[in-house]
């Protein structure tokens, strides 16, 4: 389909002050299309240029084309109502299509008033294919016709107009003795001749098939086809003949029906039903003329059928079509022209079209003289002093106003009082100068309507108020008032709110008092200042509208408290660590504002007062002393966050400080022994096979407390070899006569920090000879008895002194929950596991050695600015007495009392506390 840009041609006629503006679109372009702004492509002026409010309309009364389009009052914006086929509303016009509207655009407040004329000029497409009457057609030709001999067919017809329409035809089939000729008719018809091309000899073939195409002119043509089935026989080659091609008539509009206005006498050579003549009217013509018109079939009688005295249309344009009454008919036209002259006297037409919504006319008591209410059409039609028509009005409050010969404009002509009269019934009469005269009336009714000019003023332009948050809801904050000086206006007003879209249930306004309430509690951390508008509307008709603003500023409660970000905390700090220096900083924000949002920190009341660290106000964490991880590996204390508000609020977060190991501790072997130990071999024992395993352990963590053991004698590595990561002592090889003997073996265990921490031990190696019986020797009977009473003295020994252990742990543990009940509560526990010369002690699951006295006393000067010598604390002297009761002067003995290690020195005569010297 050819898509055709819609143009906007503009005429501005000064001279009679009327405008007229033509369109041009594209047939078949869909519902609601827009042709444009009808006022600004008319230039409408509206007097002295100022910009004034204007309403247009169509004016459709009488007008079937206004029907087809409608148009925006407010803007002049000018749309389709429905697909516009220019096929169907032009259907038999060659020339432009073109559909005629009148627009009219009018003041509500004064007298502007204007009409422009719109003239859619509707553009035909391509839409349409050209259609042969019949797809099929059966043929006879004489095979004695000559070269040159035709054959007329119907052509085709195309509903599309102009450059659209068919424009030409063509023999698709190749290889047949055939031509094509054509000759144009009017309406589009046009008639084909099949010509003959070659000698036909029906003995040699007696039928052909021939496809004729008929194309358009389209910028994308379109085809249609006729497939011709051909026999070769005689033809019927002369088609009738009328005298003249153009006939003219002229008929009173009064002339009785079935009177014969012309008799047709057309005449055709050829012989019997070749040479008959029948006629008809062609049906490429408008449906009016057959109902207005016929033709006799055999007689060519042209005659009236219908009354046209109350036709629209002066003149006519006829058809006519004369055939023979061959098989394949040759038809010629004949074109009659009919003018109807007026002989009949009607009474004049009158149109209304009020320029309002309303079946009445509507006038503002305000408004100026020469306003436009109506436009009044007369029709009459007649001609000659038959349909000459004057009007008149029975109201001196309006006049009427020529536009057009047959055209009134219904204007105000005083200004009306809508107090004294709201209603005015105006009698519009109009006659005709016929013989007789004859008149019609039509009746106009005038509303008058009130006006309302003044809208309501507030006593303030903004009202500033202040609320304090978490008040109760449903609390009025403010009432507004407003007055209006019209006369007219009630004294009440109808109060309503404008509310951004999330506060629209946070306010409400009583519509009749003007009391603003609050409806929910506000909150400041929300919402610390709403501004809104507030409105006032009168009684007046068309009511008007004040307005102001409301400014709501929500004073700050404390009453929120301060919140952790996050709401716990964990830090890292490497052990030993010098004192006061920043193990972290604390973070909480509160929503609050000034002293209500400014947060300070400290630890809780109930902390322990020997928590090594301390909080800053400004939540820093600093640490108080140096801190050993083989002693307590995390610490978790709880922190306070509370702001400055008069009331002040807290909250509280959990704080879990990880001590980070440093390699301080060198491994500890517990076998062999520091006292040495004896391992004896047989000499057939056989290699890689396990004599014994190094035992060690480390009390630092991780990394550094992963052990490596090596045999440092390189001399005797040959026969010994150690696992690097089980400690296992194994023979490397085969033990010779010469091997038999005693070997101190040097073992190494180091840790796995860089650098490493180590230590060495020597195990004795003694290789007997398997050949000797031990039973023949005394003196090996002797070395062996002595072994044997040595290791069970000592495991006796180490079963007393861990039944001992146990009962003193049970001992102290009911001393302290009787005596010191605060001591129950505890993070730590400690454990004493005797293995050999070396009792573990475990604290807090870490096992630990004798070297945490070491540690402590070593590390610890006693004569020190940070650690006092002496601590006399009631909690000191209560974990002194309890050390003291022990009576372990055997050996160093640690004890865990709230969360403290303490250790007494036999040697020194003194108890450490946390690494602190207590008194003797």
């Amino acid at each position: 389909m050819d898509c055709i840009t819609p143009l906007v041609l503009m005429l501005v006629l000064t001279v009679t002050s009327c405008y007229e503006i033509v369109y041009n679109i594209a047939e078949e372009q869909g519902q609601d299309l827009y042709l444009g702004n009808v006022a600004s492509d008319a230039q409408l002026i509206t007097g002295n240029g100022s910009k004034i409010e204007l309403r247009y309309s169509l004016l459709t009364q009488g007008n079937r084309d206004a029907l087809l389009f409608h148009i925006n009052e407010r803007t002049s914006s000018l749309y389709t109502a429905s697909v516009l086929d220019r096929d169907d509303l032009c259907q038999f016009t060659s020339s432009d299509c073109i559909l005629n509207l009148e627009v009219t655009a009018i003041s509500p407040i004064n007298d502007f008033f204007e009409k422009i004329k719109v003239h859619v000029r509707l553009i035909d497409i391509n839409d349409n294919e050209p259609t042969f009457p019949e797809s099929q057609i059966t043929m006879e030709i004489s095979e004695n016709s000559g070269q040159g001999k035709s054959f007329p067919l119907e052509g085709a017809t195309d509903e599309d107009s102009g450059q659209n329409a068919v424009q030409g035809y063509k023999i698709e089939t190749a290889n047949v003795p055939f031509t094509l000729e054509t000759t144009d008719f009017a309406g589009g018809r046009a008639l084909l001749r099949l010509v003959v091309d070659q000698e036909l000899d029906r003995e040699t073939r007696s039928k052909y098939t021939v496809t004729i195409a008929a194309t358009d002119g389209g910028t994308e043509p379109k085809t249609g086809t006729v497939t011709l089935h051909i026999t070769i026989t005689d033809v019927n080659d002369n088609p009738p003949k009328f005298p003249k091609a153009v006939y003219n008539r002229t008929i009173p509009e009064d002339i009785v029906p079935n009177n014969v206005i012309l008799t047709f006498n057309a005449t055709d050579p050829d012989e019997n039903e070749n040479g008959r003549v029948l006629y008809r009217l062609s049906s490429h013509q408008s449906d009016e003329i057959r109902r207005l018109f016929k033709v006799g079939l055999t007689t060519g009688e042209l005659s009236v059928i219908s009354s046209l005295i109350d036709e629209r249309s002066t003149s006519y344009r006829i058809i006519v079509e004369a055939s023979d009454n061959a098989s394949q008919p040759l038809i010629s036209q004949a074109q009659v022209y009919v003018s109807v002259q007026d002989t009949h006297n009607n009474a004049p037409e009158i149109t209304v079209n009020v320029l309002s919504q309303s079946y009445y006319a509507e006038v503002s008591e305000s408004a100026a003289i020469g306003t436009v209410l109506a436009i009044i059409s007369v029709k009459d039609p007649d001609s000659g002093q038959n349909g000459v028509v004057t009007c008149s009005i029975n109201d001196n409050n309006f006049r009427l106003v020529v536009d057009s010969p047959y055209e009134y404009n219904f204007v105000l002509d005083q200004i009306l009082d809508r107090e004294m009269t709201e209603w005015h019934t105006v009698v519009v009469e109009c006659r005709d100068y016929g013989t007789p005269r004859l008149n019609t009336s039509s009746r106009i009714l005038v509303r008058v309507l009130d006006i309302n000019d003044n809208p309501p003023q507030f006593t303030k332009a903004i009202y500033y108020v202040n609320v304090p948050e978490n008040d109760a809801p449903n609390s009025g904050i403010l009432q507004v008032q407003a007055t209006d000086s019209d006369s007219i206006v009630p004294s009440s007003y109808n109060y309503s709110l404008t509310l951004p879209e999330e506060y629209k249930t946070f306010f409400r306004i009583n519509k009749n008092s003007g009391v603003i309430t609050a409806i929910i509690s506000l909150d400041r951390e929300a919402t610390p200042r709403i501004t809104f508008g507030v409105f006032a509307e009168d009684g007046g008709s068309p009511s008007l509208t004040g307005s102001a603003l409301v400014e709501v500023n929500v004073i700050d409660r404390n009453d929120n408290s301060p919140k952790f970000t996050p709401t716990s905390f964990e830090f890292v700090i490497p052990e030993n660590q010098v004192p006061n220096v920043s193990v972290g900083k604390l973070t909480a924000h509160d929503s609050d504002a000034g002293n209500n949002g400014e947060v300070s920190f400290s630890l809780t009341s109930n902390t322990d007062i020997y928590l090594p660290f301390d909080v800053l106000r400004n939540g820093t964490i600093l640490g108080t002393r140096t801190l050993d991880r083989e002693l307590i590996a995390k610490y978790n204390f709880t922190v306070i966050a509370y702001d400055h508000g008069s009331s002040p609020l807290t909250s509280t977060a959990d704080v879990t400080v990880i001590i980070q190991d440093i390699n301080d501790n060198a491994p500890i072997i517990t076998f062999p022994s520091i006292s040495g130990d004896l391992l004896y071999v047989s000499s057939d024992t056989l290699p890689n096979t396990i004599i014994a395993t190094i035992k060690a352990y480390d009390n630092d963590d991780d990394v550094n407390a992963k052990l490596s053991y090596f045999a440092e004698n390189s001399n005797m590595t040959r026969l010994f070899s150690v696992n690097k990561f089980t400690g296992q002592l194994s023979l490397s090889r085969q033990v010779s006569h010469s091997d038999i003997g005693t070997y101190d073996l040097s073992i190494l265990v180091q840790d796995g920090a860089k650098p490493p921490r180590s230590r060495f031990r020597t195990l004795t190696v003694i290789i007997t000879d398997s050949s000797r019986n031990p039973g023949e020797d005394p003196s090996a009977k002797i070395k062996y008895f002595a072994i044997a009473i040595a290791i069970s003295c000592v495991t006796i020994v180490l079963s007393i002194l861990i039944i001992l252990a146990i009962c003193l742990i049970r001992r102290k543990d009911r001393q302290r929950d009787s005596k010191y009940p605060e001591s129950v509560s505890t993070n730590s526990t400690i454990d004493t596991v005797p293995e050999q010369n070396n009792p573990d002690i475990k604290v807090n699951g870490i096992y630990t050695r004798e070297t945490i006295h070491k540690s402590l006393t070593d590390t610890l000067p006693r004569n020190t600015d940070t650690l006092p010598r002496t601590d006399n604390s009631p909690r000191a002297l209560a974990t002194l007495e309890r050390i003291k009761k022990t009576k372990s002067p055997s050996r160093t003995q640690p004890e865990i009392i709230s969360d403290s290690v303490a250790i007494w020195d036999w040697s020194e005569q003194e108890a450490h506390v946390d690494g602190r010297v207590m008194p003797k």
